[in-house]
């Protein structure tokens, strides 16, 4: 188990890919926990800067970074604490059956505060109607990362700020962006970062703390000086 807490923006999605490269090239199953240092838009893949409303997001200096894996864009930043799970392809089954794990370790977690969540499937975790966990994969050859962001502190008005709204062709599945802070007063980091690594240990087994290796942390540096994760028509 990695943690990097807090870490920058462009350094935790390189580090990100450089544990799916090493799982991927016969290396060890990671969970990595983080939190970004500052407030930092997370573009999926595949999607493109008109998601945002460049102005705020200039005018407040909020960092943007691409993730390898698909999905919307979320806000993230040192209130909302990030878990990924890196492991071999069919650890958890289907994509399906991946998703409910990782939901489930979440949704485990919450519970520890003493808060009542649930799955909304494929990707979220519900609490009282608000979302407040969505997960993301991405696989690459026989290794897959799972990650799941855990909202402390967050709200619609926040998110509007920076992100365009999706339109939807059918009803919200949820009563908008929750924090978990609104059930559990003076929740901070370490609590919460806790109550994850409890569940994790009654999934996934024995955890050990461990540190990036020697290759990895190398290729962490390459992927920066490449520009992994940056967004070139932002200058960023």
């Amino acid at each position: 188990m990695v943690i990097s807490d807090p870490v920058g923006p462009l350094r935790s999605v390189a580090i990100e890919q450089a544990l799916l490269e090493s799982r991927a090239d016969g290396g060890e199953d990671t969970v990595h926990i983080y939190r970004r240092d500052r407030p930092t838009i997370s573009l999926g893949r595949s999607q493109g800067t008109d998601a945002l409303r460049m102005d705020a997001v200039e005018r407040d200096g909020v960092a943007v970074v691409r993730r390898s894996s698909g999905g919307s864009a979320i806000l993230t930043g040192p209130e909302q604490l990030i878990m990924s799970v890196v492991c071999g392809k069919g650890r958890f089954g289907s994509r399906e059956e991946t998703f409910d794990t990782v939901c489930g370790i979440i949704i485990d977690a919450i519970d520890r505060l003493g808060v009542e969540a649930h799955h909304k499937p494929p990707n979220d975790v519900i609490v009282d109607g608000r979302k407040v966990s969505g997960s993301a994969r991405r696989d690459l050859r026989d290794a897959t990362i799972v990650h799941g962001t855990i909202v402390m502190e967050l709200s619609d008005e926040s998110v509007g700020r920076y992100i365009v709204p999706k339109e939807r062709p059918s009803p919200r599945a949820y009563d908008g962006v929750g924090g978990l802070r609104e059930h559990v007063p003076g929740l901070d980091a370490k609590r919460m970062r806790w109550a994850l690594m409890q569940s994790l240990q009654a999934t996934l087994g024995m955890l050990r703390p461990a540190r990036l290796s020697e290759r990895e942390s190398e290729r962490v540096e390459c992927l920066m000086e490449e520009g992994f994760g940056s967004v070139p028509s932002l200058g960023l």
